[in-house]
């Protein structure tokens, strides 16, 4: 019997449809199978050489979009919550009186650091009852890239050394650490990083940060910042006294940066509550720059102390500052006893 006339197009799509199965193919075209398989071999030949190169086929190079969309719906969650948690967060303290030392700008590093006063601040800040926040600035930390890297060379303490320091002031000296900020200084690209150097449980920050301490039942409402917006040539505490009277009602508002000191305790009748306005001045008492654009050093509050009552009658009595911290600790000793 004569083989069936059929096309190669058509002969190979009808093995396509029989689940290229070669016996079942002649059987429906009345072929012999060895016959058959010889016009697919060239049939596929012709194809295969007509299609070119055969290149791999690679797996996906990323996730389908909407993982990606669910991941980052889940991040953004954690790190809302993250910042939630950190508006006002509470310390709880022991009862009885306390003392919140604030440490003006360190500048550890420089050669222009008080160190003699520092450590005898240090051993004040041993005292039972006295806590310490930090507003900043640890290090010069000169940035790379920068212009004023080239202070660096004028500079005694070697990167390794100011780590050192750094180290020693945050985590060996014995000073009973709540808030550490980074200021402008810490936050810059320079050679240390005081965020890696800060051990748990002391809260790290950049710039600033809102908490309450509180003691015997009783909050205590601080808005710590590296510096508050506002500026004014006649009033060292503008940007404070800003925040105070359009923001959030708080106790105390302290800053640093500016390398001058000053406080200020007022009532804001309109609104029914008591704070103190403290910006600390640091512990550069050398510093060449200050002195080209004319400002002379200030001597006193390179520290200041708050000293807290909880049992105080009145609003005013609750919380005192002393820019002296030696004279504020004696003051929390007696409250003590």
């Amino acid at each position: 019997m004569p083989a069936p006339t059929i096309s190669s197009e058509d002969l190979w799509a009808l093995y396509e449809s029989l689940d290229r199965n070669g016996y079942k193919t002649a059987q429906q075209l009345g072929l012999n199978h060895a016959g058959l398989q010889k016009r697919l071999n060239r049939i596929k030949a012709k194809k295969d050489a007509s299609k070119g190169p055969v290149l791999p086929t690679f797996p996906a190079e990323d996730l389908p979009t909407s993982d990606i969309v669910g991941f980052m719906a889940k991040r953004f969650r954690q790190r809302w919550e993250h910042q939630q948690a950190k508006k006002w967060f509470e310390i709880k303290l022991p009862d009885g009186p306390f003392g919140l030392m604030m440490w003006g700008d360190p500048h550890l590093d420089s050669n222009g650091c008080n160190w003699p006063l520092l450590e005898r601040h240090i051993e004040i800040a041993k005292q039972p009852g006295i806590y310490s926040l930090n507003v900043g600035d640890t290090l010069d930390n000169w940035p790379h890239g920068s212009k004023l890297i080239k202070l660096y060379a004028h500079s005694d303490q070697s990167t390794d050394t100011a780590r050192r320091l750094a180290e020693y002031f945050l985590c060996e000296a014995g000073i009973n650490w709540l808030v550490v900020l980074l200021g402008n200084h810490d936050l810059w690209p320079g050679h240390n990083s005081i965020k890696s150097i800060v051990k748990k449980p002391v809260v790290c920050e950049d710039w600033g940060a809102r908490f309450v301490l509180k003691a015997s039942g009783v909050p205590f409402r601080v808005w710590a910042s590296h510096n508050f917006p506002g500026h004014s040539e006649h009033n060292t505490l503008h940007g404070l006294q800003k925040t105070a009277t359009k923001k959030e009602e708080c106790d105390l508002y302290v800053a640093g940066h500016t390398h001058n000191w000053a406080i200020h305790q007022e009532e804001s009748a309109s609104r029914g509550f008591v704070y103190w306005l403290a910006r600390t001045r640091g512990y550069k008492y050398l510093d060449d720059h200050a002195m080209h654009l004319g400002h002379d050093p200030q001597e006193e509050g390179a520290s200041v102390l708050a000293v807290c009552n909880p049992k105080a009658a009145s609003m005013s009595g609750q919380m005192q500052l002393f820019a002296d911290v030696e004279t504020g600790a004696d003051y929390l000793k007696w409250l003590r006893s």
